[in-house]
């Protein structure tokens, strides 16, 4: 479900976004006028862009960064999955990935470095 189907919602999003621009009671106050100062007209064409998105496709970013995919497939991992509510299967099958991936280490030697 997109945040902003219809161009009516983007319109009063601009409408609301110009409003807060030119309220005295905003440029007055110090920490809101900081929070304007950062929602300029640029970023607020990103963030309408964004949410246009579905929210599906949103959290499926990817990275090329073999940490950061390490760190997708740990947490992929760390969730409990089906019947397995002991912590003591959850450590038993993380350990064994580890294993996994230590000896495809030693088989390949390419990937250790």
């Amino acid at each position: 479900m997109n945040c902003f189907p219809s161009a009516a919602r983007k319109i009063k999003a601009w409408k609301i976004w110009r409003r807060m621009r030119h309220d005295k009671s905003y440029l007055n106050n110090e920490h809101l006028c900081k929070a304007l100062a950062v929602l300029s007209k640029d970023s607020l064409e990103k963030l309408l862009s964004y949410l246009n998105h579905f929210s599906k496709n949103r959290s499926q970013v990817r990275t090329n960064n073999h940490v950061e995919s390490c760190n997708r497939v740990l947490r992929y991992l760390e969730k409990v999955r089906y019947k397995w509510r002991r912590r003591r299967t959850i450590v038993r099958h993380l350990l064994l990935q580890f294993a996994n991936w230590m000896k495809r280490k030693e088989d390949n030697p390419a990937l250790a470095s």
